[in-house]
């Protein structure tokens, strides 16, 4: 889907998918660290048992944040803010 970006790690199917939906586009921040997205869900306890995602509540935390993702081309610097979404296909 355009505009989505879904974790390779989703456990997707019936009891649905967590992704992130593209919003704004930003040129102008200073952040003071920038944090890799996959070490930090794969340390996290959004496991469960069987060693899957758990999109549900993945989705749940991070609606509690604003959360961008760092984009450089040609040495500029976007930063895009997405959302938390959760879906039953």
């Amino acid at each position: 889907m355009p505009n989505h970006f879904y974790l390779e790690d989703s456990s997707g199917g019936s009891h649905g998918t967590f992704f992130f939906g593209k919003g704004d586009v930003k040129s102008n921040l200073n952040p003071k660290s920038i944090l890799s997205l996959k070490k930090y869900v794969r340390s996290s306890v959004f496991y469960d048992k069987t060693k899957k995602l758990n999109d549900e509540k993945i989705a749940d935390f991070f609606s509690n944040y604003f959360v961008f993702f760092v984009k450089t081309i040609d040495k500029k610097v976007e930063y895009i803010q997405v959302k938390s979404s959760f879906e039953i296909e």
